[in-house]
This record gives C-alpha cells, structure tokens and sequence, in this order.
C-alpha cells in the first residue's frame, strides 16, 4: 500500500488535554456533549491530528496523521464537528490552506517540511540492532 512504512512505529495512547485542565486524559472520547473539550480543538479547518489504530480508537498511530477539513455546513448544533473529543489534536496548518483543500480521498502526501520551531523536535532513536 503507497505511503505505509516498512517498519511501523507502535501505536501510542490518545492523549488529549480538556480545556482548563492541567493533566491529560488517557480515554475516548471526551465528554463534549456535558462540556468537555480539548484544548486543541478538531473543529477548526486544517487541524493536524493522530489516525486512530484500526481497531482501537483508544490508541493512535505512531506514524499516520491527516488533516482535518472542516465543514461548518457538517457541524453539529454547537458548530462542532461530530468527531470532536475523539482525535488527539497536536497542531494546525497556518499557511498553505489552499493546497489543503484541493487534496482528495485517496491522494498521497510524499512530503512535509517543519518550516519553524525544528530546534525543538525530538527524533526518536533508532531501534537497537538485533542479532539474527
């Protein structure tokens, strides 16, 4: 399957802070209909949040993201999108909104550049070396 990993990284909790709270919440979902909401919220048009792991939506993937797009016309009663509360939210796209837009089900993003903040992104490192 294009864009999948030879190998995966393995899938990490859903980690989301509720508004107003100090600590994370290690759960799904976030009780958004008695008011609970994230700080980083999914309902806001180019929104960079965790894919699910297939099978659990309590756990993400260690290596799959997407961009949300997010239609006010398919927003519920708040003006929240449906899925809101259930997806770690851990950025947004600020520049470049119209290439977002013109992506398609399906299309394939081949590359990402961190144009600020690089000094603080920590890479992982490398698996150690097993002896076969």
């Amino acid at each position: 399957v294009p864009g999948r990993l030879d190998n995966p990284r393995p899938p990490v909790p859903l980690e989301q802070l509720p508004l107003g709270e100090f600590d994370p919440v290690y759960r799904l979902p976030l009780a958004v209909q008695d008011g609970e909401l994230p700080t980083l919220p999914l309902s806001i048009d180019g929104a960079v949040a965790m894919a699910h792991t297939p099978g659990d939506d309590t756990a993400v993937s260690g290596d799959e993201w997407f961009v949300f797009k997010f239609d006010k016309q398919q927003a519920g009663l708040a003006g929240l999108a449906f899925d809101e509360g259930t997806f770690g939210v851990f950025g947004y796209v600020t520049d470049g909104m119209d290439a977002i837009r013109s992506l398609q089900r399906g299309d394939l993003i081949v590359r990402a550049e961190v144009v600020a903040g690089q000094e603080r992104l920590v890479r992982p490192a490398p698996p150690p070396a097993t002896d076969q």
